[in-house]
């Protein structure tokens, strides 16, 4: 439990489980009489004994050369407002003024990512440049209406670690008033959600895969499958495709089994070398990364971004089919999501999933040439039998008679 405390009076939170409890809990704690009266400054002595990486920042920051000035002079209510932010182990963040000069607490600094420590103290608008037109109208609603404002799983296409990532944030803003009630400033409070939404979709792709492909009775509707599933997900694999490593004598030895957002007429040839030339990793050793060569570009011209996909993973499928050859799958990885663990988990999951309904086909395939085979041998023995003047040696434990209409014998 969090225990946060202000004037004697207690507020216990159970973390994540109730974030909207928690943000009336601080902005009472904020509004309900902790900002000094009769234009008072509350006292500063308790900033000296802050302790983490942003304390730093606000103890040996040059705030007199900053837009907020030096601490001295700051308002009433950006003190008390920030003796929360900074006591909250919850990622918090305060824009103050018109300007929305952007103040945080520890927790709020893998949210900035790489533009920390040189966004503490700068305008909102400056450090968030790249959003700022997805958010510039929540911010307007809280700063000129007093209006709060909460987006859950809000999609913000940060640049904050390099590239444009695809981000997901639970956040709120809410007014934060001065001694006059006017609104001096905005109280942030955010959760980021990536983790989660990429979670449930990713889920939902693998389960897509897994329901449609059991329905699958031949090989070719399993891999119709595959291409309608995957072209709904093309956030998480941006081009994907199934190919067969055959014998000699086919056009450069692969055969293309399906497609999904691979552009039309897209040469291939250095997508086979790459795999002919990886180790695959793991421990089946069926699973690698792939770093695509520079002026190729496997997605269509109808990607979910303009951003070139220069990284693929590659699994082998085990489709249980008894000829000389590999299948593999080749998944592209998104140019604005991290390749990480769970994008590797990803990977094997599709692979696992396309696996195990190619081996149920191949299995009911080699079951019904095998019904066939055994009937067609039994209807020549009986051609044998009923030939004038020919002697035929029963095999022990054959039947003459028709097999049962569910093939009992051989399930």
């Amino acid at each position: 439990m969090i225990r946060l405390k202000m004037k004697g009076k207690g507020f216990a939170l159970s973390p994540y489980k109730n974030f909207i409890s928690l943000i009336d809990c601080l902005m009472k704690l904020v509004s309900g009489g902790s900002v000094a009266q009769n234009g008072s400054v509350p006292h500063t002595s308790w900033l000296t004994s802050l302790t983490g990486d942003v304390a730093g920042l606000v103890l040996n920051k040059k705030w007199e050369s900053s837009l907020l000035g030096p601490i001295e002079v700051w308002p009433p209510a950006l003190l008390s407002t920030l003796s929360v932010c900074f006591g909250s182990p919850f990622p918090i963040a305060i824009y103050w003024g018109p300007e929305f000069v952007l103040l945080y607490n520890d927790g709020y600094r893998p949210i900035a990512a790489d533009k920390h420590p040189l966004c503490f103290g700068l305008s909102g608008k400056e450090v968030w440049a790249e959003i700022w037109e997805s958010i510039q109208d929540d911010f307007a609603d809280v700063w000129d209406r007093g209006e709060s404002v909460r987006r859950p799983d809000a999609l913000l296409l940060m640049r904050r670690r390099g590239f444009v990532e695809e981000c997901y944030f639970d956040y709120t803003l809410s007014p934060i008033r001065n001694d006059q009630g006017q609104v001096a400033g905005i109280f942030n409070a955010v959760l980021e959600t990536t983790a989660s939404v990429l979670r449930t979709r990713r889920s939902k792709l693998v389960s897509d895969l897994s329901q449609a492909g059991q329905s699958a009775e031949t090989v070719d509707d399993l891999l119709k499958t595959f291409e309608t599933v995957l072209a709904e997900h093309r956030l998480d694999a941006p081009f994907a495709l199934v190919c067969t490593n055959v014998p000699a004598g086919r056009s450069n030895g692969w055969a293309v089994n399906a497609t999904s957002g691979v552009a039309t007429g897209e040469s291939l040839q250095s997508l086979w070398t790459l795999i002919e030339q990886t180790e695959l990793q793991g421990a089946d050793r069926s699973l690698a990364s792939l770093h695509l060569p520079e002026g190729l570009s496997f997605v269509a011209p109808d990607g979910p971004w303009p951003e070139r996909v220069g990284i693929a993973m590659v699994a082998k499928l085990e489709t249980g089919s008894a000829a000389p050859r590999d299948t593999y799958l080749v998944i592209g990885i998104s140019p604005r999501l991290d390749l990480n663990d769970d994008y590797r988990q990803l990977t094997e999951s599709i692979a696992t999933a396309l696996s195990r309904c190619w081996q149920k086909i191949a299995h009911e395939e080699l079951k019904a040439r095998s019904i066939v085979a055994l009937r067609d041998r039994e209807e020549r023995l009986r051609f044998a039998l009923q030939a004038p003047g020919r002697s035929v040696k029963i095999p022990r434990g054959w039947s003459l008679q028709t097999p049962p209409s569910d093939d009992r014998r051989l399930s």
